[in-house]
């Protein structure tokens, strides 16, 4: 243990001291981008997406369980008749 402070001591010229960082600012904030287009053609985009949304609840939709696109159109249609039912 005696050599200890005997090696703490030879080591202070060793370190250079530690100055502090000066801050940098934050960097700007990006606004964000406008929405292109009428609000109207927005409005429908939201509702044609909430539908697909409405759809994809149907496991046989989602799945594409039916193979053949005639029966699978037919899986969608009677779908969109009970989500628009349901209203």
């Amino acid at each position: 243990m005696a050599a200890l402070p005997l090696l703490l001591s030879q080591s202070e010229g060793l370190h250079l001291p530690i100055r502090p960082q000066p801050q940098r600012p934050p960097p700007p904030r990006q606004p964000k981008p406008a929405v292109a287009g009428p609000a109207k053609l927005v409005t429908c985009d939201q509702t044609i997406e909430r539908c697909f949304n409405r759809l994809k609840q149907y496991r046989a939709v989602a799945t594409r369980f039916e193979k053949r696109a005639v029966n699978y159109r037919a899986m969608v249609v009677i779908a969109s008749l009970l989500i628009w039912l349901d209203r």
